[in-house]
């Protein structure tokens, strides 16, 4: 369990059941709305492989969550969508999760494409992804992070 500012939570992989809920998440930013494309982003492999990680509250309510790619030709590990439902953005879940995301990925590099008027581009520069290129046609950033996650304990609480 996580215990932020007297929010406990933990951070599980997304199963199947959860995609509707993911959906109304994700519809409430016009930056993450794609997410329900299946072919895409949020079929049944990307639930199976782990792809998708959720925040949840201990009742079951889910907070936010994440989707990413484990790339094989460039080792990396590309980050498709990460939002917080809009009342509890600013309360570091969204670090939290892609923190989990690294700590699970078989690779020591992140990359993601952001919206060059997306506000989680300062977000993303304080977690230390730079700007690397620019992407989706120069409307967007392609930012990247290499990263060493040291693990002591698998099941330590954040």
């Amino acid at each position: 369990m996580i215990l932020m500012a007297r929010l406990t939570y933990s951070i599980r992989k997304a199963t199947e059941s959860d995609h509707d809920t993911l959906v109304k998440i994700a519809k409430t930013s016009k930056y993450t709305k794609d997410f329900s494309n299946r072919m895409m982003f949020s079929g049944p492999t990307a639930y199976e492989k782990g792809w998708i990680k959720v925040a949840v509250l201990p009742g079951g309510e889910i907070l936010g969550f994440s989707c990413v790619r484990h790339k094989v030709r460039a080792p990396e590990t590309m980050l498709y969508f990460i939002t917080i439902t809009p009342e509890r953005r600013s309360e570091f879940i969204g670090q939290r999760l892609l923190e989990e995301v690294m700590k699970d990925s078989p690779h020591k590099t992140m990359s993601l494409n952001v919206m060059k008027d997306n506000r989680a581009v300062s977000f993303y520069k304080r977690l230390g992804f730079r700007i690397v290129s620019d992407a989706m046609q120069g409307q967007a950033h392609r930012m990247s992070k290499e990263y060493d996650f040291q693990h002591t304990d698998k099941d330590a609480d954040w």
